[in-house]
């Protein structure tokens, strides 16, 4: 999958922030935080994640599905395998 500069750089920067969220749920388990507090930092990282691959999902459509010739059943069976894989 290629991207532009533009989204590359997004997404990394998107990717970042994520592992900074990570790094917070590890440092509420390293202080003993309590559960409320770590399960409210794992939602946020796992909404983060979730908007995430939205991005990429939304990068591969407009990319397979718009492209002049693309097979667009192919792509959207693609899709369905990435998601899938994902949700379990």
């Amino acid at each position: 999958m290629s991207f532009s500069f533009t989204e590359r750089t997004t997404l990394l920067d998107r990717l970042r922030r994520i592992q900074g969220q990570f790094e917070g749920v590890e440092r509420a388990i390293e202080e003993e935080s309590s559960c409320a507090h770590l399960l409210r930092l794992i939602a946020t990282a796992r909404s983060a994640v979730d908007g995430f691959l939205v991005s990429v999902i939304e990068h591969h459509l407009r990319s397979h599905l718009v492209e002049e010739g693309a097979q667009h059943s192919e792509a959207i069976k693609e899709t369905v395998r990435m998601t899938q894989l994902y949700l379990r």
